[in-house]
Formats: structure tokens, sequence, C-alpha cells
């Protein structure tokens, strides 16, 4: 049972050093040029790159410092805030 808790470990400490960083970095560019653009399907592809994230915060909460949990929750926040802003605009500027 030891070795299994050990593997785990491992996985997680990987699991965070290169995939968790490399879809927040994806998130983040993501973001960046949904606003830009205004595009409803690159903030949505934001969004999903940021649910892994707040998954794993989830599972984990305990071993993970108190800032960087409440940065990405505020983070997956303000993109959720953002997607539904440009929703909402795309369908009022068809209308009109």
């Amino acid at each position: 049972m030891v070795e299994v808790s050990m593997n785990f470990d491992i996985f997680l400490f990987w699991y965070w050093l290169i995939v968790v960083w490399v879809l927040l970095v994806l998130s983040i560019i993501f973001f960046i040029i949904a606003l830009i653009k205004k595009s409803r399907k690159l903030m949505g592809m934001s969004v999903a790159l940021m649910l892994p994230h707040i998954l794993l915060l989830l599972l984990t909460f305990q071993e993970i410092e108190p800032v960087l949990v409440y940065l990405f929750i505020a983070w997956f926040a303000l993109q959720i805030l953002m997607f539904i802003h440009l929703y909402k605009h795309r369908d009022t500027a068809k209308k009109s």
C-alpha cells in the first residue's frame, strides 16, 4: 500500500510540474487572444483548459498553498465571466 501511495505522489509531482503549468500558460494565451479577437470559441477553450486545474484543486486542496488555490479560482471565475460577457455581446450585436 505504501508503494501505491508513493507512486501516486510521484504522479502528482510530475502532473503539477509539467502538465498543469503548460495548460495554465495555454489557457492564458487563449484568454488574451480571445479578448483581442472577441472570440467565444477561444474563450471557451481557455475555460476548458482550466478545468483540470480546478478539478485537481478540489482533490488536493490541503497540499497546495492557499494563495495559489485562490488565484486559480479567481482566474477561472474571471474566464467564465468574460465568456458570458462575450456570449451576451455577440447575441446583442447580431440582433441590431
